[in-house]
């Protein structure tokens, strides 16, 4: 075999092994990031969970009380906790680590439990 051949031959094994690398590499990155987004997903829905309990929390409250500066003040507490669950699904939204989603899932629990309780 000449050296022209030779070269032919290694520069189709090359690029054959670089279309392969880079199809693998996309595969990778898709997985990784489907991954991503079940994890911020699942996070987001934690959250809601979090913000339903509250809802319905404030509304049994609301519903045996009479009293309006009562009522104002749980009205008030249900707004402040839905204003900021809003934006730590948001912050989830764009996180891409799956530790820091879960850190500001627990961080906005103990919030928002805070919150209604103080």
């Amino acid at each position: 075999m000449n050296s022209s051949k030779l070269r032919k031959i290694f520069s189709l094994f090359i690029l054959l092994f670089m279309l392969i690398s880079n199809f693998q590499i996309g595969t990778i990155y898709a997985l990784e990031k489907e991954k991503v987004e079940r994890e911020q997903e699942k996070n987001v829905l934690i959250l809601d969970k979090v913000e339903n309990i509250v809802e319905n929390t404030i509304e049994k409250i609301d519903s045996k009380t009479r009293n309006k500066d009562i009522k104002n003040r749980l009205e008030e507490k249900q707004k402040e906790v839905k204003e900021y669950l809003e934006k730590v699904k948001e912050e989830i939204k764009d996180e891409s680590s799956s530790f820091e989603m879960k850190e500001k899932s627990k961080e906005a629990i103990k919030v928002v439990v805070l919150k209604v309780i103080s």
